[in-house]
């Protein structure tokens, strides 16, 4: 997987195309996919990735993950906990719907439900037609902010495609 660091524009443009150049078999529009949860760092990746696509077109999609907690039928009704998630997943989701209906820009929008958030995503990134992953890190303090959530780290590590993690 190519690594890179993005510092402004130049390198972002610069880095985009390549990124382009490589999966032109796609055609030549980018095919964003923004992982968002509740943090705030969620939405500066949304951010990001409508930046990225005023400046150099392509679409986005917006996925979010209903985590399903296994083993607490026992201590919770399951369905009443499922459907909490859910709703909140899909409140999110119309979040991130009026950003960027706000924007003018248009998008997709994906509800994932899995017991692992990053393992959704990896495998929406592996079976869609996906040039870029973006997703926010964790807001941490202290010696934790030089750490990347679990989440992203491990759609960092894992995935087929690049990936940008916005702080």
């Amino acid at each position: 997987m190519d690594s890179c660091m993005i510092n402004g524009k130049y390198r972002v443009s610069r880095w985009i195309d390549k990124t382009a150049a490589r999966n032109d078999h796609r055609g030549s529009a980018m095919e964003l996919l923004v992982a968002i949860e509740a943090s705030p760092n969620s939405f500066k990746a949304l951010e990001r990735a409508a930046s990225i696509i005023a400046t150099e077109g392509g679409s986005i999609t917006v996925a979010t993950v209903a985590e399903m907690i296994p083993d607490l039928e026992e201590i919770f009704d399951y369905e009443e906990l499922h459907d909490k998630l859910r709703k909140k997943s899909k409140e999110i989701l119309e979040t991130a719907k009026n950003y960027c209906e706000s924007h003018s820009l248009a998008a997709k929008y994906v509800l994932l439900e899995n017991q692992a958030p990053a393992d959704s995503i990896l495998e929406y990134a592996e079976n869609n037609p996906v040039d870029l992953i973006v997703v926010g890190s964790r807001a941490k303090k202290g010696l934790d902010k030089f750490l990347l959530g679990s989440v992203a780290l491990k759609i960092v590590s894992h995935a087929q495609c690049s990936v940008l993690v916005v702080r």
